[in-house]
């Protein structure tokens, strides 16, 4: 596994991802550390496959875990230490790597899918150039804040990709957001 190949922080503690080695998706894995006595202590792991860990994001209450390689994303409830859901494009294309850039802010989240290429790309049909533009999706949580983080909603409100298809832009393979 390649322990640190992904990170990422917030005041509720640091997740690491550590995916497998390219075509070998065993024991891949994702772990929460927090702060006791001063000390940084793992205190969970999240285990998958498909390149899982490859991105994480992680607020306050939610992490997000990225699985490239299997097209899915998986969302983590720092109170309950477990994953509480599934995200994946309503319109997967095989390949397209959803998954790969993760990025979140309290009830949002952004899942990069870089080698995405439009089936319907009128503007450039049949042209190798302009293939992998990329998109990315954006999930927001439909039930209101609550202390109580389990079982919430996530849908799709937003798909985003780049006009006319940019070749080979790989658009969505890093993700940052902050509203």
């Amino acid at each position: 596994r390649y322990f640190g190949a992904s990170v990422a922080i917030s005041s509720s503690g640091i997740l690491v991802g550590a995916p497998g080695p390219n075509g070998h998706n065993a024991g891949e894995a994702a772990y929460l550390f927090a702060r006791n006595a001063g000390n940084w202590v793992q205190t969970d792991k999240e285990t998958g496959g498909g390149d899982f860990g490859r991105s994480v994001a992680v607020d306050s209450l939610y992490g997000v875990i990225g699985s490239p390689d299997s097209n899915y994303a998986s969302v983590y409830s720092i109170g309950y230490r477990s994953v509480t859901d599934t995200l994946r494009a309503s319109d997967q294309v095989s390949g397209e790597q959803f998954g790969a850039a993760v990025a979140i802010s309290y009830s949002r989240f952004v899942v990069g899918a870089p080698k995405w290429t439009s089936p319907l790309n009128y503007a450039y049909q049949n042209d190798p150039s302009h293939s992998e533009q990329g998109r990315a999706f954006v999930f927001a949580r439909t039930d209101p804040p609550s202390a109580v983080p389990l079982g919430f909603d996530w849908v799709r409100v937003a798909r985003l990709t780049a006009d006319a298809g940019l070749p080979r832009a790989e658009a969505a393979r890093e993700a940052g957001l902050e509203f």
